[in-house]
């Protein structure tokens, strides 16, 4: 999996989601921006969160 990338070059914990909850919170009023990269490799999609909770 690229978990270990990601916290790698973002400086972050990375946590897993399933498919249904990664798109439940994808497509939540208030993301502003999604970026579809391409990535073919396995569970590659990534959130960002900006802010507070």
């Amino acid at each position: 999996m690229v978990f270990a990338e990601f916290e790698k070059e973002l400086g972050v914990k990375a946590e897993g989601l399933g498919r249904a909850e990664f798109y439940d919170k994808a497509g939540e009023p208030n993301v502003m921006l999604a970026i579809s990269t391409g990535e073919e490799r396995t569970y590659a999609n990534i959130l960002l969160t900006v802010g507070c909770a």
